[in-house]
């Protein structure tokens, strides 16, 4: 098995580069929009498009690559640019969908030139149960548990993983089990290569990752 690392990405709480937290606010009335983004989940795609308009740039904030928002969370996605989501094309996805969206600055300027990058849990496939190992951390010894076929979605209480093992290579991802987001060290090493803005990473992930080979 080959160890692969992956890190956190998290928008950027840089004020010099953002200007403002969070950059974005939603649109007004958006209660009364069909579909707005409260369709959108963590879990599981919408059956149809939601409706992303007029998402509202705080005045002292800056126009990154990224864009922080008070909703929805980065536990749901992302707003990103176009150079951003074109960087993708070369790396491998899972569980993603891209939504087009509009963003209104303070001076009532339209900008489409941005998406918003929807991220969901389609993880378990792809890991080998059989070669992982999950926990019970109620305990203090911490014991090994075996996750049964009816436990892969939603698992028993007290229980983490601690070390997965995947089945295919992937470079951005829902870590298991968590709401967070995460990217390989590759695709890393290219948002910093092409200077993406409004971003940062972490590296506390918490679970060990290997690629069954």
């Amino acid at each position: 098995m080959k160890k692969v690392d992956y890190l956190l990405l998290k928008h950027s709480t840089n004020l010099k580069e953002i200007g403002f937290w969070e950059q974005l606010d939603v649109p007004e009335e958006y209660y009364n929009v069909p579909n707005n983004f409260k369709i959108l989940e963590y879990d599981k795609f919408p059956e149809v498009s939601p409706n992303l308009e007029n998402f509202r740039l705080r005045e002292k904030a800056n126009l990154t690559d990224c864009l922080s928002s008070f909703m929805p969370t980065p536990s749901i996605g992302f707003f990103i640019s176009k150079k951003f989501q074109g960087l993708f094309n070369d790396f491998l996805l899972e569980g993603i969908r891209f939504y087009p969206t509009t963003i209104m600055k303070a001076d009532g300027t339209t900008i489409d030139s941005y998406s918003f990058l929807h991220v969901v849990d389609q993880y378990h496939d792809n890991i080998n149960y059989e070669k992982s190992v999950f926990v019970d951390f109620s305990e203090d010894d911490e014991p090994e548990v075996d996750i049964k076929e009816e436990d892969k979605i939603f698992l028993p209480d007290c229980v983490e993983p601690r070390k997965i093992i995947l089945k295919n290579e992937v470079d951005l991802f829902r870590c298991p089990y968590d709401t967070s987001t995460l990217v390989s060290t590759k695709l890393k090493s290219t948002i910093e290569q092409e200077g993406i803005t409004g971003v940062e990473f972490d590296d506390r992930v918490g679970i060990e990752f290997y690629l069954d080979e």
